[in-house]
């Protein structure tokens, strides 16, 4: 028998959900894991019972997590736990297939007492998962399943420090180019300041010879009668010319740094083309729009840039039912998701800018030449973005170089849905028809596809009601100036 990827299926107390949410992100990040989560597998309009019942009979391995809480409280996570062991009767003796997670210290129900437990304990978590990714090796294995060393694979906190310090080495570089322009600047002014010194000093050695000439031409000459006076009135007063300071020269690969710290991309003014014929129907038709150059943030907003809005006070908490990443350090670099339109709105504003519009949104992904994806037109590969479920959840932002769109924005496709201002009306895109009311309520339109999606073309659009939040929703911010 073999799978593409192992399938685990998690069973837990509700009151014990925040713990098993981290779990369920770690293992899904191993990358060769396909784990079930109910929040997350189940959709509305489901049946509870029929889709447990499928999920049970497809794993291949179970997680049983326990704690005081689950084992002596009567509830639904009793109700699992008949079945999976209705399933576990029909598995070989051998197999690992039931494996009992301790949360806390806990003694095991009777039914389970034959298996060797894990101990997911907050004091000693890091072994405690490397022991149970050992476990769940040996079940891969046994089913002819590919799983990535452990040993191998850099943990979550190794990747996200190797985000910050390449972040930081490119800030460096970027200080050190700022502090070369600047010295080439003033080395520039000293040249010009020395020249127009040069030149003043050569003019005023030729008006003294010709001063001096005049002199001696005007002792020679006797001297003429003179004219009447005559006094002309006028009101004619020439104007002072002003030669205007020349603006910095902003071109494709200028950037800036927002009030929050974001690195933002300049988008030079200029059309482009908009929608496609290959997707779906509200894609269409193709149309060129003329944009004003606007600019637009590199990388998605993370956890770390909305918390500190929260701390001042002006965002609103996110739901921390399910948001609960957006404190957590682990996922400081990560974009934070479960955000509303309105969350999304209040960030822009906190940080001195606004949502982007839709068409600003393409035109910052696909460019001016009709490209498929922000990369170009070769196909998706999870070198290139983050998509398909391949990781099963979000990646620290910018860690997808190769995916950089034609003016250098990352992220743009994958990773999570973005939020743009406008309101879902059909194409061709005009500003003046209405769309960008930031007052009305109708649905908003979201760009750019996400962890789970495989439908990630710079032209893909969709459409959420502004109060929807979910795990795979986030968004960037853009300005006019």
């Amino acid at each position: 028998m073999s799978s593409s990827k192992l399938k685990v299926f998690l069973c837990h107390s509700s009151a014990d959900k925040p713990i098993v949410r981290e779990l369920y992100s770690q293992l899904s990040d191993e990358g060769w894991m396909d784990v079930w989560l109910d929040e997350e597998s189940l959709y509305p309009g489901q049946d509870w019972d029929l889709e447990i019942e499928k999920a049970v009979e497809d794993a291949h391995a179970i997680l049983v997590c326990l704690s005081n809480n689950s084992i002596t409280k009567e509830g639904y996570v009793q109700h699992e736990l008949r079945v999976v062991l209705n399933h576990a009767t029909y598995k070989p003796d051998g197999t690992v297939y039931i494996i009992p997670v301790r949360l806390e210290d806990c003694n095991l129900p009777r039914q389970l007492k034959h298996w060797q437990y894990a101990d997911y304990f907050e004091k000693d978590r890091g072994r405690a998962y490397q022991r149970l990714l050992a476990s769940l090796r040996i079940r891969a294995h046994s089913l002819e399943i590919p799983a990535v060393t452990p040993e191998l694979k850099p943990t979550k906190r190794e990747e996200d420090e190797r985000q910050v310090a390449m972040e930081r080495d490119l800030a460096k570089a970027a200080e050190k180019e700022k502090r070369e322009r600047l010295s080439a600047q003033e080395v520039n002014s000293k040249k010009s300041t020395g020249n127009l010194l040069y030149i003043a000093f050569g003019g005023f050695v030729l008006l003294s010879i010709i001063v001096v000439a005049f002199i001696v031409i005007s002792n020679l000459i006797p001297p003429a009668t003179p004219a009447p006076t005559q006094v002309i009135a006028t009101t004619d007063v020439p104007a002072v010319t002003q030669t205007p300071t020349p603006a910095l020269s902003l071109r494709i690969g200028s950037t800036k740094t927002g009030n929050d710290g974001a690195t933002l991309l300049y988008v030079p003014e200029g059309e482009f083309t908009m929608g496609s014929d290959k997707g779906n129907p509200d894609e269409k038709p193709i149309h060129k729009i003329n944009l004003s150059a606007f600019w637009i943030d590199k990388t998605e907003a993370t956890n770390a840039m909305y918390a500190k809005c929260v701390q001042d006070g002006k965002c609103g908490a996110l739901n921390e039912k399910y948001a609960t990443h957006y404190k957590n350090p682990n996922y400081a670099n990560h974009p934070v998701v479960y955000v509303t339109w309105n969350n999304a709105k209040d960030y822009c504003q906190y940080a001195g800018r606004r949502l982007p519009t839709e068409a600003e949104w393409e035109k910052a992904a696909r460019g001016r030449d009709q490209r498929v994806y922000p990369w170009g037109n070769g196909a998706p590969s999870n070198s290139l973005l983050n998509y398909n479920n391949y990781i099963g959840n979000t990646k620290a932002v910018g860690f997808y170089l190769k995916g950089a769109s034609f003016y250098g924005a990352l992220d743009m496709a994958g990773n999570v849905w973005e939020w743009v201002s406008s309101l879902d009306k059909p194409y061709p895109y005009d500003a003046s028809d209405g769309r960008e009311n930031l007052i009305s309520s109708e649905a908003r339109v979201v760009r750019g596809g996400s962890w789970k999606d495989d439908f990630v073309r710079a032209s893909d659009r969709y459409k959420y009601t502004p109060s929807n939040f979910l795990s795979n929703l986030g968004f960037r911010c853009a300005s006019s100036q």
